[in-house]
């Protein structure tokens, strides 16, 4: 482990850390966007955040998501910082008088990122904002931190933006998620062991640079995530042929999609000749969701198209 993290990293673990590399705002900036999207999805798609009621308890620092049925989500929140709709002004929250400090934890990452890279607005403690610039900074917070997603909530004529960790329900039986998606629908199964195995190698190459990077002290983890993304990239390259960089890698998750001990049900259907949709299950927090990745034959070999979720 050492040796590959020296070569993905380059340095063995507890060697001195270098000055951490100052990225491109904006580069930044559209990763963290791509991965609000990511993550948000996905946290919708498992507990239905967006049709729950919520509430906050900025004391113990929790967000609690509550259904008709009365099945509780709760998660770790911080509070990024709150847009007064009517001024058209942010309030950081890393210096708001509503926000505990052990809640803005992660609204000091964006702070320090913007001092790193003389950033005014994240460091000024009220600015002109909008809506849209309010959900980019949930979205670099959200990212810089590792969180698992993003929330708005309003609080009157103020709208309350937060990054939420790790969801687990109140139940007492983890409920599965209904099958709401059904992505072998009208395709007819095949018989494509290739298929599968090129699926499972990509996953567990990126996997294997996701553990790696994880396996880190957290101290160094800031200063290496620039090395882990890099090092996907030629495995994304291998495995991937698309016209976009919509599916390139551009983060690394704590709880990662790529591992493959948390799916189940692998199977291969026909799109047509050279064409196929692989399916699975991947499991989370006790809630199945349904996927797929759709691969095709090119003359050089097999290449993922597209992702399904």
């Amino acid at each position: 482990m050492a040796s590959f993290l020296k070569r993905l990293f380059g340095k063995e673990p507890g060697a001195p850390i270098d000055a951490p590399p100052v990225l491109d705002h904006a580069s930044t900036l559209e990763r963290a966007r791509n991965e609000l999207a990511l993550k948000t999805g996905f946290a919708n798609q498992l507990f239905q955040l967006g049709d729950r009621a919520w509430a906050v308890d900025l004391e113990k620092g929790e967000i609690v998501f509550t259904s008709d049925d009365g099945m509780k989500a709760t998660a770790p929140v911080q509070v990024i910082g709150t847009l007064d709709r009517e001024k058209q002004t942010w309030m950081w929250g890393w210096d708001h008088p509503s926000v505990p400090a052990p809640c803005a934890i992660d609204a000091g990452l964006a702070r320090d990122f913007g001092e790193k890279r003389g950033l005014a607005q994240f460091t000024t403690r009220v600015i002109p904002c909008d809506e849209q610039t309010a959900w980019d900074f949930a979205a670099l917070a959200m990212h810089l931190s590792g969180g698992e997603g993003a929330y708005r909530g309003p609080a009157g004529p103020t709208l309350v933006y937060m990054t939420f960790g790790t969801v687990t329900l109140s139940a007492d039986q983890p409920r599965p998620l209904r099958q709401e998606k059904d992505f072998s629908a009208g395709l007819e199964p095949v018989d494509a062991p290739d298929v599968i195995a090129h699926v499972h190698r990509y996953c567990e190459e990126i996997h294997a640079i996701e553990r790696a990077h994880n396996a880190l002290p957290e101290e160094l983890q800031p200063d290496r995530f620039k090395a882990a993304i890099d090092a996907q990239q030629p495995v994304y390259e291998r495995y991937w042929r698309r016209d976009d960089d919509y599916w390139r890698p551009c983060s690394i998750a704590s709880h990662s999609e790529m591992d493959l001990s948390a799916t189940t049900n692998w199977r291969t259907f026909s799109r047509g000749p050279g064409r196929y949709r692989v399916t699975y299950t991947y499991a989370r927090a006790g809630l199945e969701s349904p996927r797929a990745y759709d691969v095709d034959r090119f003359d050089d070999g097999l290449r993922i198209i597209d992702s399904l979720f």
